[in-house]
């Protein structure tokens, strides 16, 4: 991957092999990287969105393209990319397709935290982050169904972590609410589930 200390040879070099294999997503995804390091955020934003044009599909660009919306305060261009992502989340089956769902649906609860339209209840009570959360641990439930069987402990541990957060990210929104007793059972559910993440979510 590209050394922090030379950001702009690694940038350098991966434009001229990019011109050899254009086809390469990661690639793209490494440039646009490296221009970010840069602070050159419109070349890395045309960057993902020429790699996106090839692969659809990947969502791990999306999610960097996401992010990068994120820290130039585009939330609406990062929910866009997002929600073309979590389109076939609900029907996914296989687990790495549901562990980069359950990501997704975390990331965009971080992109609704940031805006005044999705951060609150609206007329009805439901609150787009608490349903996003909660979609996250629907599709977290089943990705840890799924490998309780077939992957080692390390790997348990790390999808526990996962949904440990989650229940704390589900805290924070009923504690923000004022919905105390719903904030004291997600906390309790994330010390059921990983005592370490709940420890460090309590403290926050």
């Amino acid at each position: 991957y590209m050394h922090i200390q030379a950001p702009d040879s690694a940038i350098k070099a991966y434009e001229k092999a990019h011109n050899i294999e254009r086809h390469r997503a990661s690639l793209a995804a490494k440039i646009a990287n490296a221009l970010v390091s840069t602070h050159e955020y419109l070349k890395a934003t045309n960057y993902y969105l020429t790699a996106l044009q090839a692969h659809t599909n990947d969502t791990n660009l999306r999610h960097d393209l996401a992010k990068l919306y994120m820290k130039l305060q585009k939330y609406d261009s990062a929910i866009q990319v997002l929600a073309y992502a979590l389109e076939p989340v609900e029907s996914a089956i296989q687990v790495p397709k549901m562990k980069q769902g359950v990501q997704s649906l975390i990331l965009l609860a971080e992109v609704y935290c940031c805006t005044d339209e999705h951060c609150a209840a609206d007329l009805t009570g439901s609150n787009p982050v608490e349903q996003v959360l909660l979609r996250a641990q629907d599709l977290q439930h089943g990705v840890m169904e799924q490998i309780n069987s077939t992957l080692g402990t390390e790997s348990i541990t790390k999808q526990k972590m996962i949904m440990g957060r989650i229940h704390c990210s589900l805290a924070r929104v009923y504690v923000k609410e004022k919905s105390i007793g719903k904030a004291i059972a997600s906390y309790q559910d994330a010390l059921k589930i990983d005592n370490n993440v709940s420890e460090v979510c309590m403290l926050e």
